[in-house]
């Protein structure tokens, strides 16, 4: 009698449990499907639910009368209707701490399962250890994403992570090569066969039913005992289907629950057969780099040009390179019994000592700053700090790590520079000429003072650099018109362009003497090009008056010499009268005296003559003399 109550009894339950009493169940029961999760849960070729978590559902509606309401979409879409309270039951579902705040699990796993990553290209990746860099495709969320992370994070692996919202996303992305492998469940490459599995294989877990938190359970309730039963029937829906679907195998004469049990405890044993080899690998490989970063740090803290030392919480030197006792000039042994405030400029100690406590009390880890130090022979030397903490895992300060760089030499370099600028910009703003400097296109890079005062740039041009003469108009609309052009000119030539441009402004007229030289480098490339005006308005004026002037002493001149020619006329005339004046007054008194002495010898004759005391010699005296005269 006993072994009979015991025999019926599991027959008995199952029917009362399978008998629909629950008549708060709800009808229609909304079930989530994630298309894309095959074989687990899909669409088949009528777009209807299929799977194996859909098989099951659907035959427990069917035993118990009621009918589904299916919720497809993303399996992240269906997890956040589960929280919203818009779905009665979620489906494909492993257990975590996490989701076990919000959902209750069914007792009864629907099938195992395992993480794996899988690949398209044989022989990319062989072990964990080779995803070192590689694109790895996730789906945000997923628990497989997950359990590689923490591996990955184990092993200390660098990779790239590439998130998806979907498998079927991840595989589209191996195929066009976009990431090089992807992490899956194990069952997903039964529907892409061309996915390559890697012997990445961990965290094996079971696939639950689960409904929210503080719903009714009468659904799990309904499940769990439909799966207790058919998993005890090789006969069952459960093995004639959802195995099968599973694996595409037939039930044999053991459990497929065992089996898979079975095969589980194989993969686990290798799983950590492998993790073991793996950790074997990497404490050898660890330890190899190691010993190769400390020879590395060895060799650049000795070695390295740069001065780096230790220093504790105090400031006194732990260690010291030799770069650093070079710099100094001071001894490694003379160093370690010092603080590092005794290498410092007095000035720089006090403006050092707030930066170095913030790091001592956590509240800064590192600091860059240039400071000057003394060194043995009383020497000024600019250098370049950085100084950073180490920690322990705690938090508790180590000792601090100082790296620097002597920048004596580029400290002189710059205060030169600056000195050179302000002779530079002494002798550019106080020039007498107005001048301006253009870059390679034209625009202006700077204008001295005295151009400025001139063309009077005022507050709302200060930004003229990048301008172009026309702009500002430098030299009025015509005139700045004109020195863009000289500009254009002196760029593309080469050669000096020099011209006089006049332009008016409401002073008056005024006009620049412009000259535009180009600048050029080493290799004979235009750089930039220069232009030197000077104001010659007040010379043309002058000029004007010294031509105004010579007229007017040319004209006085020709009057001069008109009236020279005149006077010198007026006396060569006079000459020649004198001339021949004297040369008529000659005869004329030749003739006079003649005449004269005729006259007496004619009346002595006739006085004669009348006294009748003429004598023929004396009349014939007379008349040869008045021949004569007349000759």
């Amino acid at each position: 009698m006993n072994q009979f109550c015991q025999k019926i009894s599991p027959v008995l339950l199952f029917m009362l449990l399978t008998i629909p009493l629950f008549a708060d169940l709800p009808d229609p029961l909304r079930v989530a499907c994630i298309p894309n999760l095959y074989p687990v849960s899909f669409l088949n070729e009528e777009g209807k639910p299929d799977g194996a978590f859909p098989l099951i559902i659907d035959e427990v509606a069917r035993l118990n009368d009621f009918s589904i309401e299916w919720s497809v979409g993303s399996w992240a879409e269906n997890m956040e209707k589960v929280k919203e309270g818009d779905i009665d039951l979620m489906i494909a579902l492993v257990f975590t701490q996490e989701r076990d705040t919000f959902l209750d699990y069914g007792h009864e796993y629907v099938l195992s399962t395992w993480s794996q990553l899988f690949q398209t290209e044989e022989g990319l990746i062989e072990s964990i250890l080779d995803t070192e860099g590689k694109r790895i495709g996730m789906v945000l969320g997923d628990q497989n994403a997950r359990g590689f992370v923490d591996l990955a994070e184990s092993f200390n692996i660098h990779y790239q992570a590439v998130m998806f919202d979907s498998f079927n996303q991840i595989y589209e992305s191996l195929e066009s090569g976009e990431i090089d492998a992807g992490v899956f469940y194990n069952l997903y490459s039964l529907s892409q066969p061309e996915l390559i599995p890697t012997s990445i294989i961990y965290q094996p877990t079971h696939a639950y039913f689960a409904i929210p938190e503080g719903a009714d359970k009468q659904i799990l309730g309904l499940i769990d005992q439909s799966l207790n039963n058919w998993k005890a029937d090789e006969n069952s829906i459960y093995y004639k289907k959802v195995v099968k679907l599973i694996t595409g195998e037939t039930t044999g004469s053991i459990p497929r629950w065992l089996k898979i049990v079975f095969f589980s405890l194989i993969v686990l044993i290798f799983y950590i057969l492998f993790w073991s080899w793996l950790l074997k690998r990497q404490v050898h490989q660890r330890t190899a780099a190691l010993l190769n970063a400390q020879e590395d740090y060895r060799s650049t803290f000795t070695e390295a040009d740069v001065g780096i030392f230790h220093v504790n919480s105090e400031g006194m030197f732990l260690r010291v390179n030799p770069g650093f006792c070079i710099n100094l000039g001071y001894t490694e042994q003379a160093l370690l019994k010092m603080n590092f405030a005794d290498v410092l400029l007095s000035d720089d100690v006090i403006r050092d000592e707030k930066l170095f406590e913030d790091i001592v009390d956590n509240r800064h880890n590192s600091y860059r700053t240039e400071l000057r130090y003394l060194s043995k022979k009383k020497e000024i030397l600019w250098g370049h700090l950085n100084l950073t903490a180490v920690r322990s895992s705690n938090g508790e300060l180590r000792y601090l790590v100082g790296i620097s760089e002597d920048i004596t030499a580029r400290k002189t370099a710059e205060n030169m520079i600056k000195d050179l600028q302000n002779r530079y910009h002494g002798i550019f703003d106080n020039s007498y000429q107005m001048t301006a400097i253009y870059d390679e296109f034209g625009r202006i890079l700077d204008i001295n003072e005295t151009m400025k005062k001139v063309v009077r740039i005022d507050d709302s041009l200060k930004g003229f650099e990048g301008l172009t003469p026309s702009e500002i108009e430098m030299f009025g609309v015509v005139g700045s018109l004109r020195v863009q052009e000289m500009v254009d000119d002196c760029l593309s030539t080469g050669q000096i362009i020099r011209h006089v441009i006049g332009f008016e402004e409401t002073s008056g007229e005024f006009a620049v003497d412009v000259t535009v030289k180009p600048i050029t480098t080493e290799s004979g490339a235009i750089r930039y090009c220069i232009s030197e005006a000077h104001d010659i308005s007040d010379l043309l004026k002058l000029t004007d008056t010294l031509e105004q002037q010579v007229e007017e002493r040319t004209r006085d001149i020709v009057s001069a010499h008109q009236k020279l020619i005149e006077a010198e006329k007026m006396a060569s005339l006079g000459r020649l009268v004198a001339g021949i004046a004297h040369e008529i007054n000659t005869p004329v008194g030749v003739a006079k005296t003649g005449v004269s002495f005729l006259q007496e010898q004619v009346e002595e004759t006739l006085k004669k003559f009348k006294e009748e005391s003429l004598t023929k010699e004396e009349l014939s005296t007379v008349l040869t003399s008045l021949a004569e005269l007349s000759d």
